[in-house]
């Protein structure tokens, strides 16, 4: 949590964040959300396949329309 701070020099304003963790991403993933319809049993078939191969529903997603759309 930020601590107020008295020095007239920061730049972060009136609070010090020195004392907060950063944590590096190695590589950031800009996302956009895209939401659309499924038929049940195509929804139903996703969800066995990625309990089935211990990955999220988005990885499989993601992973068919990479495969999908290569150029």
């Amino acid at each position: 949590m930020p601590t107020k701070n008295n020095d007239s020099n920061n730049l972060d304003g009136d609070y010090d964040f020195s004392n907060q963790k950063i944590y590096e991403v190695s590589q950031k993933k800009i996302t956009k959300k895209a939401t659309f319809m499924l038929p049940a049993d195509l929804h139903k078939r996703l969800k066995t396949a990625a309990v089935e191969q211990d990955k999220t529903m988005l990885e499989i997603v993601e992973e068919a329309l990479r495969n999908h759309l290569k150029a």
